[in-house]
């Protein structure tokens, strides 16, 4: 819950459209975590439990 909820930055994470992926791919240092999908809601991606939707009003804020 505090790597998803809290405030304190680690990492910085954006997205990239497909077209350029196979170049971000090959960048030192980038992880590739998801991917953004049509619909509604964040889910992550449990290996074991499969997917688990995130409360997005708990999620930190940093422009309030």
């Amino acid at each position: 819950n505090l790597a998803l909820y809290a405030g304190e930055d680690y990492k910085l994470v954006g997205t990239i459209s497909r077209k350029y992926l196979k170049f971000l791919k090959k960048a030192k240092d980038v992880r590739i975590i998801g991917e953004v999908l049509k619909g509604k809601g964040a889910f992550l991606n449990k290996k074991n439990t499969g997917l688990v939707k995130l409360n997005t009003k708990k999620i930190f804020n940093h422009f309030v």
